[in-house]
C-alpha cells in the first residue's frame, strides 16, 4: 500500500501519543493524497469499479471468505484467473469479482498481536492503475484487514454486486481463529 500503510497504521494506534499524532496527520495527508490520485485515474478505471467506488463502502465490512478460481491449464502453479471476495456490511451481503491477471499476493502478520482485531474487518484500501504497461487497464488494490492481513489483486475486470439481508449467516461471525487462512483453492 502505497498511502494506507500497515506501518502507518501502527503508528497512529501507538500508546506514544506525540507517535500517535504525528501518525495521524500523516494519515489525513495521505488520505488527501490517495483522493487526489484516486480522481486522476478514475477515467481509466473499469466501469464496474466506478460504480463500485460511488455507491458501497466497505469500511468496517466482515470479510466472510475469498474463493480463487484456478484454470484447468495449470493446477500445480497456481494459474488463478478469478478471485471472488465476499463482505458482509448491515445492508448484506456484497461480493466482489475479479478478472485477474497474476495470482494475489496475501501477507500476514503485518500487524503486531496488541493491535489484531477479530473478527477480520475491512479496515482500508488502495485502487491504482499499472502505469507503462502494454495492457491499458490493468489496475491493482490493496486490501488491510484488521487481522494483520494485506491482500492485492492485479486485474482487468471488476464486478461487484449487493445482496440484501434477509436472514443473519451464522458463518459470517466473531467466532473466527485469528489464523484462519482466508483462501479456498
Amino acid at each position: 500500500m502505497k498511502y494506507f500503510t500497515p506501518e502507518l497504521f501502527r503508528a497512529a494506534n501507538s500508546s506514544d501519543m506525540d507517535l500517535a499524532l504525528d501518525a495521524s496527520d500523516q494519515w489525513e495527508a495521505a488520505a488527501k493524497s490517495y483522493r487526489r490520485r484516486l480522481k486522476s485515474i478514475k477515467k481509466k478505471l473499469p466501469a464496474g469499479l466506478n460504480l463500485f467506488l460511488d455507491t458501497i463502502d466497505l469500511h468496517d465490512a466482515e470479510i466472510c471468505g475469498l474463493n480463487l478460481q484456478v484454470s484447468d491449464a495449470e493446477v500445480l502453479g497456481l494459474n488463478v484467473q478469478k478471485a471472488t471476495l465476499f463482505a458482509k456490511i448491515r445492508e448484506g451481503i456484497v461480493v466482489l469479482s475479479y478478472q485477474l491477471d497474476s495470482t494475489p499476493v496475501i501477507e500476514y502478520d503485518q500487524l503486531p498481536a496488541s493491535l489484531v482485531s477479530l473478527p477480520r474487518l475491512w479496515l482500508y484500501d488502495e485502487f491504482d492503475i499499472l502505469e507503462g504497461n502494454l495492457s491499458p487497464n490493468r489496475v491493482t488494490h490493496e486490501i488491510f484487514l484488521s487481522d494483520g492481513v494485506l491482500i492485492q489483486f492485479r486485474f482487468t475486470d471488476f464486478a461487484f454486486k449487493m445482496f440484501p439481508t434477509a436472514l443473519s449467516d451464522p458463518r459470517c461471525s466473531p467466532a473466527v481463529d485469528q489464523r484462519e487462512r482466508l483462501v479456498s483453492v
